[in-house]
């Protein structure tokens, strides 16, 4: 899967350009980009993972 959104990160924040995404949505993405093996392209943090790091409860991003 590739995603053709473009982001740029600075003192503001993060900034999606053209992204419907919402921030709940968007924070899970840059969680699995940082846990992400560019080797053989797979990615696995747990669901407890992913909630401790944006803050949210399972039930939200699953």
């Amino acid at each position: 899967m590739i995603f053709s959104h473009k982001w740029s990160v600075d003192q503001k924040g993060i900034e999606f350009k053209g992204s419907i995404l919402s921030q709940s949505a968007r924070f899970v993405h840059l969680c699995l980009c940082k846990h992400g093996d560019n080797t053989n392209q797979t990615c696995f943090p747990s669901l407890n993972r992913i909630a401790q790091i944006v803050g949210k409860h399972q039930i939200y991003i699953k």
